[in-house]
C-alpha cells in the first residue's frame, strides 16, 4: 500500500514489439511502401530519361529531336498525302465511303494551288460539241464549285472556308495539316518489295509517328510520296528526249484600285479569240505586254489572266485583282531553297510589272501594287510511269477508255519552258476524252498506291491538258471509290484491280450515282 492508501505500483518490462528502438507492424508496412514509392520513382525517371519520346507532356528530359515513339503505329483503311483540291475530293469521297481516312500534308492550310498559289481562275473542262455546254467535271469539284456560287474566277477565302466545311462534316475523315513525309517502308514480297505498308511523318509539332493503311493516294502536286517509293517516274520532258525541260512556273500576284469595268471594255472590244472577260474574270492585255521588258532576263509577262478577288462586293471601279501571267525561268521546282530565290526574284518583278501596267493598260491607272501569292504556281515536275500513260493523241483523237473514271477538255496548254520557247496550244477539245484507271497506278512498284493531279501518269504533251486541278479532283474521287470498292471485295493489287472488267465497271456505276461524268467507250 502506498501512503495514499493505494496498492503501489510496480514497474513491469516492455513487451519485446514496444521497446525503444523497434517499429510496429504498421510502421514496417509504411517504411516498405515508402522504399517502393521511391524505387519506382527512381526506375520511371530513368525510363524516361534512357526513352525520352515517351510520355513526352510530362517528361522533363525531353527535347524536340527525341520526338520518335516507334511503338506507335496509327492503323487507317486509307491514307491521303497532300491537301492539294485533289488529296481533298479524295479524303472526302473516302470518308464517304465508310472508311477511315487520314488526311495530311505539309502544307499549313487547305487547297494548295487555290488557296496558297492563288490560281484563282479556273481551268475547266466543257463537252462544247453541240447546243448547250457540258461540264465533265462532277462530282465532289461540281459540289465545291457550287458552294462558291459556280464563278469562273473564285474568292480565295471563300475557297479555303468551303474545303474546309466539306472535310469537317465528314466523321471518318481526319485532318493532319504541317506533317511531313520522311520516310516510307516496303513490305519484303520475294526479291521485289510490292505492298507500301508504314510510312512515317514529321508533325508541326516536331513529333514523329508511322501510319500503315492496306492503301494510299499521293495527291501531292509533285508526286512526293511515290518519289518516296520505287514507283517509276520521269521528270519534265524526258519522255522526248529533254529531261531537263519542264513549264516554267509563275507567281501571282495582287493589284488593288483596278477599274474592273474599264478591263471588261477592253476585254471584250478587241475582236481577238485570246480576249474575254465576265463579271469575275478577264483575260487579254497580249498586244500591251508585248512590249514590256523584264528587269530580270530569266522573267517572262505572257498575257494576263486576271481573276477578281473582291467580285462579291460589287465595287466594280475600285476592285483587287490576281494576276496569273509573269513566268519564272532557271527554277528547280523540287528544291525549296531555289522555290524561295525564285519567289524573291519574282516579287521584285512583280513590282516593276505593276508600275509598267498602271502607265499603259487600261483600268489600271489607278491600280497598286499589294502582294505576291505565299507559293509558286508550279506546272511541272515528275511524272509517273503508269500502267497506261495518256498520250497527246488519245487527247487529239478524244478517245474513251473502257477504264474510264474521269474525262477532261482543256486545250493542251503548254507554257513557256524558256526565253527562247513560248507558250503553244497543241489542240483544243470539243467533246472530251477520257482518262483510265490505269493512268493512276504505277506500272510497277508499290502496288496499293494511286497517284492523282497533275504528277498521274500522262506524258508531257498529254499533261498540257490533264493537269488542271478540276481534272485532278475527279480522279481524286475516283482513287477513293477504286480503294472502297478493293476493300469490300478483299482487293489488295491495284494492278490486278485495274484489268477487272467486273470491278472497274463497279468503279464507274460508284462514280456515276456521285454524280461524276463518264461517257462510255466508242
Amino acid at each position: 500500500m502506498n501512503r495514499f492508501g493505494g496498492q503501489s505500483y510496480k514497474a513491469r518490462p516492455l513487451e519485446p514489439n514496444k521497446r525503444k528502438g523497434r517499429l510496429s507492424w504498421w510502421q514496417r508496412v509504411a517504411f516498405f511502401l515508402l522504399v517502393c514509392l521511391l524505387a519506382g520513382t527512381a526506375a520511371l525517371f530513368t525510363f524516361m530519361y534512357l526513352n525520352p519520346h515517351r510520355w513526352v507532356s510530362i517528361n522533363p528530359f525531353f527535347k524536340e529531336e527525341y520526338a520518335v515513339d516507334w511503338s506507335v503505329i496509327e492503323p487507317w483503311d486509307l491514307i491521303v498525302y497532300g491537301t492539294e483540291p485533289e488529296g481533298i475530293a479524295a479524303a472526302v469521297a473516302a470518308a464517304r465511303q465508310g472508311l477511315k481516312t487520314l488526311l495530311l500534308g505539309p502544307d499549313d492550310g487547305l487547297g494548295g494551288l487555290f488557296t496558297l498559289g492563288w490560281l484563282n481562275s479556273l481551268d475547266m473542262s466543257w463537252d462544247i460539241s453541240s447546243g448547250e455546254p457540258v461540264l465533265l467535271t462532277g462530282g465532289i469539284f461540281e459540289e465545291w464549285w457550287d458552294k462558291l456560287w459556280r464563278p469562273l474566277s473564285f474568292q480565295v477565302d471563300a475557297a479555303y472556308m468551303a474545303f474546309l466545311e466539306m472535310v469537317s462534316e465528314e466523321a471518318n475523315l481526319t485532318l493532319r495539316l504541317g506533317d511531313t513525309l520522311l520516310t516510307t517502308a516496303l513490305e519484303p514480297q520475294g526479291v521485289r518489295s510490292e505492298l507500301l505498308v508504314t510510312t512515317k511523318f514529321l508533325s508541326s509539332s516536331g513529333v514523329e509517328y508511322r501510319t500503315t493503311a492496306p492503301f494510299f493516294i499521293d495527291a501531292t502536286a509533285d508526286g512526293d510520296l511515290m518519289a518516296r517509293t520505287n514507283a517509276p517516274y520521269t521528270f519534265g520532258w524526258a519522255d522526248v528526249g529533254r529531261p531537263e525541260v519542264f513549264m516554267a512556273p509563275t507567281l501571282v500576284f495582287e493589284m488593288e484600285h483596278v477599274n474592273w469595268d474599264e478591263v471588261v471594255a477592253y476585254a471584250r472590244g478587241l475582236a481577238d479569240p485570246r480576249y474575254g472577260a465576265s463579271g469575275d474574270s478577264a483575260w487579254a492585255y497580249w498586244e500591251i505586254v508585248a512590249a514590256y521588258q523584264p528587269t530580270d532576263p530569266q522573267t517572262y509577262l505572257r498575257g494576263l489572266n486576271l481573276g477578281r478577288q473582291d467580285a462579291a462586293t460589287g465595287d466594280r471601279q475600285d476592285a483587287t485583282v490576281l494576276i496569273n501571267a509573269l513566268l519564272i525561268f532557271e527554277v528547280d521546282p523540287l528544291d525549296t531553297a531555289s522555290l524561295a530565290e525564285a519567289r524573291r526574284r519574282g516579287e521584285a518583278e512583280a513590282r516593276q510589272v505593276a508600275a509598267f501596267l498602271q502607265q499603259v493598260a487600261p483600268g489600271f491607272v489607278q491600280a497598286t501594287f499589294s502582294r505576291v501569292a505565299p507559293k509558286l504556281y508550279i506546272r511541272e515536275s515528275r511524272h509517273l510511269i503508269s500502267m497506261y500513260n495518256l498520250t497527246l493523241g488519245d487527247i487529239i483523237s478524244e478517245r474513251h477508255f473502257w477504264d474510264e473514271i474521269a474525262q477532261g477538255a482543256y486545250p493542251v496548254d503548254l507554257q513557256a519552258v524558256s526565253t527562247d520557247e513560248r507558250e503553244r496550244t497543241l489542240y483544243a477539245p470539243q467533246r472530251g476524252y477520257g482518262i483510265p484507271l490505269r493512268s493512276l497506278i504505277p506500272q510497277w512498284g508499290p502496288s496499293n498506291l494511286f497517284v492523282v493531279g497533275r504528277s498521274a501518269g500522262y506524258t508531257s504533251e498529254a499533261h498540257g491538258s490533264a493537269r488542271v486541278v478540276p481534272v485532278g479532283m475527279a480522279e481524286g474521287e475516283a482513287a477513293a471509290i477504286a480503294v472502297a470498292i478493293a476493300l469490300d471485295r478483299g482487293i489488295t493489287n491495284l494492278r490486278h484491280l485495274a484489268t477487272d472488267a467486273a470491278v472497274v465497271a463497279a468503279i464507274q456505276a460508284e462514280i456515276r450515282d456521285r454524280g461524276g461524268y463518264i461517257r462510255p467507250p466508242e
